[in-house]
């Protein structure tokens, strides 16, 4: 619970809004790498999320996550706010990244903490 309690806080007091566009259940374009969609792929729900972005994740937040050094961008929420292969698009700056992959800091009942890998589109 304190993970999640400091998460929260950082959010509210550091926390950048993303609109995320939810890409569904759908045909991607490498069967074998989900994370591009088909252009057939029509766009679902939108929404907007407050969450703590990392334009510039460092080698270690790479390492403690595990993700690869094609990483554009980090962001985590305590919530459930993407699945791989949905948008992300952070008006200042006008970037639109596509969720690579998800982490969680899981522990014992949790998730605390979703932490998602971002890739330029």
């Amino acid at each position: 619970m304190l993970v999640e309690d400091g998460a929260n806080q950082l959010i509210a007091q550091f926390g950048e809004e993303v609109e995320i566009i939810s890409m569904g259940e759908g045909e991607f374009e490498d069967p074998s790498d989900p994370i591009y969609h088909s252009s057939a792929q029509t766009e679902g729900t939108s929404s907007t999320h407050k969450v703590r972005l990392y334009t510039t994740p460092s080698d270690e937040q790479l390492e403690t996550y595990g993700f690869d050094e094609d990483t554009e961008s980090m962001m985590y929420s305590t919530d459930d706010v993407a699945d791989e292969g949905d948008k992300v698009k952070y008006e200042p700056g006008n970037t639109d990244w596509v969720v690579g992959r998800t982490e969680t800091n899981q522990l014992g009942s949790g998730p605390y903490l979703r932490v998602y890998q971002l890739i330029g589109e």
